[in-house]
C-alpha cells in the first residue's frame, strides 16, 4: 500500500505554464533551404540561423557571433561548420567554437566562445 505524505497535493490540479521556446515552428520548406550557405530568420524577435552540417543535419543557432556580435548568417559554411564573416570563427552543430584563425596552433579555444 502506498500512502501519500501530502494528501492536499494530490487533490490540487497541477499548474502548467506554456513556454513557446519549447515548441516546434515551421520556418522554411526543406527544398527552399540553401544547401551551401546559412539561412537567416527570426522567431519571437530572436535572430536565428539555420544551416546543414556535413551529414546534412539541420542545425539552428543564434545568429550572433560571440566575438563581435556579427551575424553568422552573413558568413559561410565550411566543412559543415558555420563560419563568421567578420573574423572567421567556426562553430559546430552544438554551437561550440571549433576554430579561431587568430589563435596559435597550440592555444586553447575559450569555453565562453560558443553560440546558443
Amino acid at each position: 500500500m502506498i500512502v501519500d505524505s501530502n494528501p492536499a497535493a494530490s487533490t490540487s490540479p497541477a499548474i502548467q505554464t506554456f513556454n513557446p521556446k519549447l515548441c516546434w515552428y515551421p520556418v522554411c520548406f526543406v527544398e527552399d533551404l540553401p544547401k551551401n550557405r546559412p539561412y537567416s530568420f527570426s522567431l519571437y524577435d530572436e535572430p536565428l540561423v539555420l544551416f546543414q552540417d556535413k551529414e546534412g543535419n539541420l542545425i539552428c543557432l543564434t545568429d550572433r557571433c560571440p566575438h563581435r556580435a556579427a551575424k553568422l548568417s552573413d558568413g559561410q559554411i565550411t566543412d559543415g561548420k558555420i563560419e563568421c564573416l567578420y573574423h572567421g570563427w567556426q562553430f559546430g552543430a552544438d554551437g561550440e567554437c571549433l576554430h579561431i584563425p587568430q589563435l596559435e596552433a597550440n592555444a586553447k579555444i575559450p569555453t565562453a566562445a560558443c553560440v546558443k
